[in-house]
């Protein structure tokens, strides 16, 4: 089985793009907020999907400079919180890899694969799990 997350709030036909903000709040790139160009491609909206799918909840409101205090705290300290979270601590390196606040040092969806921490963590152990491909 294959399942296929499509986002419409994030369409574009560029693949940079400049002075425009699109999609939900709280799956934005923080670039999208500053007069610069930024890649429309980027893995950051997967991140948000990947932990909200491990985790049960979103891991802020808004990447908005000003919106979000657990926004701002991850950009200052580039982790999420361990406490109080029922997941590996490889699941939440993958997913700061992917949220990086600075889009030089995110993970490219190539660079994470699903590593099988990271699969294990959202699916099990058993053969008859459903994959992410």
């Amino acid at each position: 089985m294959r399942i296929h997350l499509i986002d419409f709030g994030m369409a574009t036909t560029s693949h940079t793009c400049c002075c425009e903000v699109r999609g939900k709040l709280a799956y934005q790139a923080p670039e999208m907020h500053r007069d610069e160009p930024y890649n429309a491609f980027q893995a950051d909206h997967f991140g948000v999907t990947l932990f909200a799918m491990g985790v049960k909840e979103q891991p802020w409101t808004s990447t908005a400079p000003g919106n979000c205090n657990q926004f701002a705290r991850f950009a200052a300290e580039r982790s999420l919180p361990r406490s109080g979270r029922d997941c590996t601590a490889e699941f939440l390196e993958v997913c700061e890899g992917l949220l990086q606040p600075d889009p030089q040092a995110r993970l490219s969806l190539g660079e994470t694969q699903l590593s099988k921490p990271v699969h294990e963590h959202m699916y099990g152990q058993h053969n008859g799990c459903v994959r992410l491909e």
